[in-house]
């Protein structure tokens, strides 16, 4: 079997949306907003050394 020396790059293209309601497009934009966002869903895992996982 040989080595396979190149890969064929896809490029992708995302369609513009048009039309949305405004309620549609606030949702989007804060979606795509990322980091930006004042509360993103980072989460961290904290252990304290409990059997339960709990800060005594």
């Amino acid at each position: 079997m040989g080595n396979l020396t190149h890969h064929k790059k896809h490029t992708y293209t995302i369609k513009n949306p048009e039309n949305l309601s405004p309620r549609i497009q606030w949702l989007r934009d804060y979606y795509f907003s990322g980091v930006q966002r004042a509360w993103n869903n980072e989460a961290t895992a904290w252990d304290h050394r409990h059997p339960l996982g709990l800060s005594v």
